[in-house]
């Protein structure tokens, strides 16, 4: 079993908790769990049992149990728990009188900042 992770997100005026853990080799589940004021709005699960029958390794499942629980910080800050009212459209804001070019480096600048961009977009130091 791994140690899992924790870590408060906070999105507007709202603190969510999300809390991923390893179920262990008797229960081969990565679980992550979305708290707002001590109770559970959301679960995501993945059973990697068949991956650990194939000869899974602690390195691996520790890369599988980290990009679970980014994804659901990801989708925090990407609004997916906001409430109807407050959810923006797909696209919404994107289209504005600037280039492609412009848009790109844009989303780039604003998704850096919040934290989300993928390990793989980022500026490695040299």
């Amino acid at each position: 079993m791994l140690t899992g992770f924790n870590t408060d997100v906070h999105h507007d005026d709202r603190i969510f908790h999300v809390q991923t853990e390893d179920r262990g080799a008797d229960n081969p589940i990565i679980e992550t769990l979305i708290y707002e004021g001590g109770r559970i709005l959301d679960a995501r699960r993945r059973d990697y049992g068949e991956e650990a029958g194939n000869g899974l390794d602690r390195e691996r499942l520790s890369t599988l149990l980290e990009r679970q629980h980014q994804n659901v910080v990801r989708d925090i800050r990407l609004g997916k728990y906001d409430p109807p009212e407050k959810r923006k459209l797909f696209g919404e804001g994107m289209i504005r009188d600037r280039g492609l070019e412009r848009m790109v480096r844009d989303f780039i600048e604003e998704a850096s900042a919040a934290g989300t961009l993928p390990p793989h977009h980022r500026k490695r130091s040299r």
